[in-house]
């Protein structure tokens, strides 16, 4: 799941505690974590590079390091492992760069290729890129947690008493299934955040720079709060509000997704009726979903080998408000569903992305630990089955959905999270889209409150993608990189301009290779 929500019933959510705490002693740290030597060693074979790296690819390196499992008791001897890669400066180089893809708790290690495939060649120069699995994810120590997801997915706008008494239970059971490791108790931001700050002193840098987006956004601010003396350059990119809580943050996203979804999508859809035909007007395209939607949840139709029905049309819609690129995809699935709710003839295969194969990025035991662990969940079973019709009377895309909580159901550890303030600290660099259905654009203003005096947020107008930097928009890339490289912030109040809705022929790019 991660602020880039995933297309699947798994869904996460938590609660605001944040108090004061300081980061722990480095006196209190083993020496046998401090003097480590990282043993880097190429990512690809050299002379055989795999499919679909970018130009410069095989430069990255791969190595690891050792951490303790909790950091609060470092001398207890139970250690994890942290898989990391780095891309080497190619000029004169200035500093590190530390960076997060989000998620929370997505794997990290093949995102420095992004740099390269977007021409951050200033940056490239400039900095060590590094890309980091952090704990429980990827290469580094894991955490296993892959519920199966029902076939159909159960209609969260059913609220009858046995059908939301099933998804309690269902929460209660993935919960229960998803706390199945001493590590998993260990797996939050403060952990991490630690984690961090340890790879810094191995690389024997004093400060550095970061880079994190939506789940990392999160992230890199807290390790501020914990180690203000080591922040250089941050970017926050796609920003969630971190005066706020998990369950707060992931609830706001159906307000959110809803704007993306009837401000952006429809209208699309329906400028592309012929193809699609699903109607000519954003009004006849929401309320061809409603119809199709009924359909489905009445009678469910198959594709590919499994039962698709209301919930999973929401799901198929939901995933693909991330990123405009996807809209083609999810819009040719629409088509077919469309069709075969109303009798048509299935296809060989679904067309456009595949309905059914999760993303493979998805990291959900990690994402549920941090989410679970960072903050209580508040609401208990009454609260939740009504806080998740009222938002689904508002927002009915995904807000029936909120009904599904696993945190509620988590037996979560005792810790607290620092308030993020700012204070002392230099001034840091927001991205945000003004409809982002994942990080929305309100929570962003929030954080720059709190956040160091001075930190200008840079809005990106008529636009809905979540994830910025990287992603094509020249104007984006090249405030970012100038930030980066030199230091300079755009003035607060600054907008770039958002980019075109896609070509129905267009396809998403394809994900990097994996690193074994």
């Amino acid at each position: 799941m991660s602020l880039r929500h995933k297309a699947t019933v798994l869904a996460v959510a938590a609660a605001l505690l944040a108090a004061p705490a300081a980061a722990f002693a480095t006196e209190s740290t083993p020496s046998r974590y401090l003097s480590q030597r990282l043993d880097w060693k190429p990512c690809f074979d050299q002379a055989n590079p795999p499919p679909g790296l970018p130009p410069g690819g095989t430069a990255l390196e791969c190595a690891s390091y050792t951490a303790p499992m909790n950091w609060r008791r470092p001398r207890e001897g139970k250690d994890i492992t942290v898989a990391i890669t780095r891309l080497r400066a190619t000029g004169v180089r200035q500093g590190v760069l530390f960076t997060n893809p989000g998620g929370p708790g997505e794997a990290g290690r093949s995102f420095p290729l992004n740099f390269l495939a977007a021409g951050q060649h200033a940056v490239l120069a400039s900095q060590d890129v590094y890309g980091i699995d952090v704990r429980g994810t990827g290469g580094s120590s894991q955490v296993s947690c892959q519920p199966t997801a029902p076939s159909p997915l159960p209609d969260w706008r059913d609220r009858s008493p046995a059908n939301l008494a099933k998804f309690l239970a269902v929460n209660d059971t993935i919960a229960r299934d998803c706390q199945n490791s001493e590590l998993g108790k260990y797996v939050n931001t403060e952990q991490t955040a630690h984690d961090l700050d340890l790879l810094r002193h191995l690389l024997g840098e004093h400060k550095i720079n970061y880079y994190g987006v939506s789940g990392g956004a999160w992230l890199g601010p807290f390790y501020t709060t914990y180690f203000p003396h080591r922040v250089g350059r941050f970017v926050l990119d796609s920003v969630p509000d971190v005066t706020a809580t998990w369950q707060h943050l992931l609830n706001d996203q159906a307000r959110a997704m809803e704007r993306r979804f009837r401000t952006d999508f429809l209208p699309w859809l329906a400028r592309h009726h012929d193809r699609y035909g699903w109607g000519r007007t954003a009004a006849e395209t929401g309320a061809t979903y409603e119809t199709v939607r009924a359909r489905l949840a009445a009678k469910p139709v198959e594709v590919q080998g499994r039962l698709l029905g209301g919930a999973d049309l929401d799901m198929v819609i939901v995933g693909a408000q991330g990123q405009k690129d996807y809209f083609p995809g999810a819009a040719a699935n629409l088509a077919l569903l469309k069709r075969l709710s109303e009798g048509g003839p299935a296809a060989e295969s679904a067309p456009g992305q595949d309905i059914l194969t999760p993303d493979p990025n998805s990291q959900t035991g990690t994402a549920l630990s941090i989410v679970c662990n960072d903050t209580p969940y508040r609401g208990g079973r009454a609260g939740t089955i009504a806080e998740s019709a009222r938002l689904g009377r508002q927002y009915p895309l995904l807000g029936w959905q909120k009904i599904v909580q696993q945190c509620m159901s988590w037996q979560r550890p005792e810790f607290r999270l620092p308030e993020v303030t700012g204070r002392g600290l230099p001034p840091m660099l927001l991205v945000n889209s003004v409809r982002d259905p994942q990080t929305p654009i309100e929570g962003a203003q929030r954080a720059q409150r709190v956040l160091p005096k001075g930190s200008p947020l840079l809005v990106v107008a008529d636009e809905g993608d979540h994830w910025m930097y990287l992603r094509g928009n020249a104007c984006v890339d090249a405030r970012v990189s100038a930030y980066l490289t030199t230091g300079a912030l755009p003035a607060n109040g600054s907008t770039c301009a958002g980019e075109p809705m896609p070509d129905p022929a267009a396809k998403p790019r394809p994900p990097f290779p994996a690193i074994s």
